[in-house]
């Protein structure tokens, strides 16, 4: 490591950043297929139903709550998992928003496809948080 101006250290970038982009490309999809399992969560609520003396109402209940709830924050703690990790990948926004697309078509209805992009918003703001942790821990380093 060289001197940074002011005689501090100079941080290493994070490992993907000397990746090329397909290697880049590569991480973004593994993230964004993680991602897509817990969008299908909702899944698990209509197999619920078929099973278990559950009402349609909680049904619905339940994948309001997943819509609303576990697929952001989801999306954020997947963000922010890569931006820590790997850096900033500004794929992994977009393949976010992608990966939801055939869980509104399985799960949900096509009603549900706005929240796509909020899921994007969501992952790209994961990502900047996780890659500031990244950097303020490793300036305590």
């Amino acid at each position: 490591m060289t001197d940074a101006p002011g005689g501090r250290p100079s941080r290493p970038q994070p490992l993907s950043a000397s990746l090329p982009p397909s290697e880049r490309a590569t991480i973004a999809a593994r993230y964004a297929l993680g991602l897509a399992v817990v969008f299908f969560l909702g899944v698990m609520n209509r197999w619920l139903a078929d099973g278990v003396h559950i009402t349609g109402a909680d049904v619905t209940g339940g994948l309001y709550a997943t819509l609303i709830l576990v697929n952001p924050v989801a999306s954020l703690v997947a963000g922010a998992l890569l931006g820590y990790k790997h850096g900033i990948i500004w794929l992994f926004a977009p393949l976010a928003g992608v990966a939801f697309i055939p869980a509104t078509y399985v799960v949900y209805n096509e009603s549900a496809m706005p929240y796509a992009i909020g899921y994007m918003v969501f992952a790209l703001l994961g990502m900047l948080v996780g890659r500031l942790i990244d950097r303020v821990r490793s300036r305590r380093a």
